[in-house]
């Protein structure tokens, strides 16, 4: 019998050779993974370093191209959401 998972492209391409399944949707710009940063208040939280946050959410930081670059048997996992604030 046949049970409809739901699961990132992380956990499939991390865990999708040792299980047996299937892949049945991908590509599908409703099945984006993006990854960004959320930053707190630094009212409430006094000991976070809010520009350091700042500047990591700019799409030129280095950070940003490395959570682009990131792959798994040569497939991107993640989308970095900065580049969408532009």
């Amino acid at each position: 019998m046949l049970v409809p998972i739901l699961t990132d492209r992380g956990a499939w391409l991390a865990l999708g050779g040792r299980l047996q399944i299937g892949l049945l949707l991908a590509a599908d710009p409703s099945l984006s993974n993006p990854y960004g940063i959320i930053a707190v208040n630094p009212a409430r939280h006094d000991q976070v370093n809010c520009a350091a946050t700042r500047r990591i959410d700019r799409s030129d930081h280095p950070a940003q191209h490395r959570i682009a670059e990131y792959r798994i048997d040569g497939q991107a996992l993640f989308e970095p959401v900065a580049k969408w604030a532009q």
